[in-house]
């Protein structure tokens, strides 16, 4: 199975500031909002088009949890495979 770095998720405290601040410094544009989370990419990230291109992820920002207290890794990095559906690679 081959797979394909797709994505990188960022915990913060303002998804919208953070994806309009990443817009203007990497030409990205927002390709989704939904319950708090921003997506930015530089094109749009279908199944097609994962498998067919080797182009940067997106990347998704959300809202993280505020004062925590337990040490959680704000950063999370899908891969998606190209070779196989994902029902597949399990």
């Amino acid at each position: 199975m081959t797979s394909r770095f797709t994505e990188l998720t960022v915990d913060c405290r303002d998804p919208e500031r953070l994806a309009a601040f990443w817009c203007e410094v990497l030409g990205f544009t927002v390709i989704e909002r939904s319950e708090g989370k921003v997506e930015i990419a530089s094109w749009e990230p279908t199944v097609e088009a994962i498998s067919g291109r080797s182009d940067a992820a997106h990347h998704a920002l959300r809202p993280g949890a505020e004062g925590r207290t337990v040490r959680k890794n704000p950063l999370h990095l899908d891969v998606s495979p190209i070779d196989c559906s994902t029902a597949d690679e399990r």
